[in-house]
């Protein structure tokens, strides 16, 4: 059963949104994300990849596909308190589940969209990298350990770099998923945090949590000639011997992916605030719709 491409409180966000669509700028306002095209895991494509999310962070590769019909996956940049800093804030519904380049028990694939029928659905992310300086000597936006806040290796954050993913439908008979010892339900009660699972920065060896742009030069990150967005996270894996199931251990590979494009839409001014309450009222208006589903006809 598919559900409805566009998500009402999305469409709302997207309609007030901003700069020119042909910059490689990274201006405050309102960005699509999409499938980055060089994901070593595809197909299927993807712009988020959590390995291990649910079973054995071993052989199980779950990717989230930003491009699917039933995804809508969006980006703000916005003022720091720092002058000259930058809050990115990524967020939106993505379909996604259980990989078919995974290792472990797989099963099948029916409609033959890349993942698992039994271990699929649309999920919803929010993740805020909070106070984002310029690179030095070029335009992109980095997240660092050395950026004044730091999350080490392996440990969890200070509450800078840190967000949340968590099931708001199944596209399976019944209302959740389990998998090799994990199960995580899908959860439409805005007041009800059960379902969710927390996700923190982690850094590689260099010290880079996330970057955002075209790299040094503008030469395009690997292969693609616009803004992309990539950098690692550690998720609160639902299995019991997924590295303790904390956010404290990285499970290797977990980490954003994605391209971004800047709105369309002729730029109205908001202040940050006020797209902080846009993006909360996404979340809150969606899992209205999807607790409140319409008939589906066959």
């Amino acid at each position: 059963m598919k559900h409805a491409t566009t998500l009402a409180a999305l469409a709302i966000v997207t309609l007030i949104s901003l700069p020119d669509a042909q910059a490689a700028t990274l201006d405050n306002g309102l960005y699509i994300l999409n499938n980055h095209p060089d994901g070593n895991q595809r197909p299927p494509s993807y712009g988020l990849r959590l390995d291990g999310l649910i079973g054995n962070p071993n052989s199980d590769t779950f990717t989230f596909d930003f491009d699917h019909p039933d995804s809508g996956m969006s980006m703000i940049i916005s003022d720091a308190v720092d002058a000259g800093n930058k809050n990115i804030r990524i967020f939106g519904f993505t379909y996604g589940g259980l990989d078919r380049n995974s290792n472990g028990n797989f099963g099948t694939d029916t409609d033959n969209n890349g993942y698992s029928d039994s271990v699929q659905g649309t999920w919803f992310v929010d993740f805020t990298y909070l106070n984002v300086p310029l690179v030095p000597g070029d335009d992109d936006r980095h997240f660092t350990t050395s950026t004044g806040v730091s999350i080490p290796n392996g440990g969890p954050g200070i509450g800078v770099a840190k967000g949340t993913i968590s099931l708001v439908d199944v596209d399976a008979v019944g209302n959740s998923i389990t998998y090799e010892g994990g199960t995580i339900t899908a959860n439409n009660n805005i007041n009800d945090d059960s379902n969710v699972i927390d996700l923190i920065g982690q850094s590689n060896s260099a010290g880079l949590i996330f970057r955002l742009g075209d790299e040094n030069n503008d030469a395009g990150h690997r292969g693609f000639n616009g803004i992309s967005g990539w950098g690692w996270v550690n998720h609160d894996a639902r299995d019991p011997g997924a590295k303790g199931g904390s956010l404290s251990s990285h499970i290797y590979a977990s980490d954003f992916l994605f391209t971004a494009t800047p709105s369309e839409v002729p730029p109205i001014p908001l202040p940050a605030a006020a797209w902080a309450g846009l993006a909360g009222f996404s979340l809150l208006a969606a899992r209205k719709k999807f607790a409140n589903p319409k008939p589906e006809s066959n």
